[in-house]
């Protein structure tokens, strides 16, 4: 949504963890405008999510996000649930979850970026 749906696993290693993904998920975030990706002392849902919800703000499409640092399971649930809704509103070819938003599924939440 960040102007280009594209993915490729060849930019992710074969043997790449979740850490080399969370980086390139970051990475890619950053060259797209979200600066707030490069702040260490954030949490990686905080990053992601921020991520995708700036991303969904930026083509204009309408979010119900409220954003809590360090949130409960419960808000990063509905959380999850209001990108979800906002990425099927935009009708957004590859299909994102609240729960893998929440629990940081890295090879499904690329291509959406």
């Amino acid at each position: 949504f960040l102007s280009v749906y594209f993915f490729s696993s060849a930019m992710f290693s074969a043997d790449g963890g979740a850490e080399e993904r969370f980086t390139e998920l970051c990475e890619l975030l950053v060259a797209g405008g979200y600066f707030r990706a490069r702040i260490a002392g954030l949490s990686p849902f905080d990053k992601v999510a921020g991520g995708l919800a700036w991303g969904i703000q930026s083509s204009r499409e309408a979010i119900d996000v409220d954003f809590v640092e360090d949130a409960s399971i419960k808000d990063k649930i509905k959380i999850g649930e209001n990108i979800e809704e906002a990425l099927r509103n935009m009708k957004c070819p590859t299909p994102l979850a609240a729960h893998q938003i929440q629990g940081l599924d890295y090879p499904n939440i690329f291509p959406v970026v």
